[in-house]
């Protein structure tokens, strides 16, 4: 996993919306990542004595407007140098991420 500490929640910014025709789209949205939690339920947190290997546990985030999204349904920063950017430059990293992944997915499997 990463280094991320999720014990306590902290600033984010929602990058991209990759929900199929969200209502409304958080595209650029600011708020907290609220911790990790037991998808999709908003309401089981991660035990702080458990592992986040092996269980179904996903970043929660409420955006300043008050929505939710999971961090598996966007791409989100906590980078303190990168919230500010332009949201279309934010945007186009996010979209060579997924370039690279399936290049390197496709590579595996060949």
């Amino acid at each position: 996993m990463s280094d991320t500490d999720y014990s306590k929640p902290f600033r984010v910014r929602v990058t991209t919306d990759c929900r199929e025709n969200p209502e409304p789209r958080l595209d650029g949205a600011y708020g907290f990542c609220l911790g990790l939690y037991e998808y999709p339920d908003i309401t089981k947190r991660l035990p702080e004595d458990a592992s986040e290997e092996g269980f179904d546990y996903n970043p929660l985030i409420i955006t300043d407007s008050g929505y939710y999204i999971w961090g598996a349904e966007c791409f989100w920063t906590d980078e303190p140098d990168v919230m500010d950017m332009p949201l279309d430059v934010l945007q186009d990293a996010a979209k060579l991420q997924v370039y690279l992944f399936e290049k390197v997915r496709s590579s595996d499997t060949n």
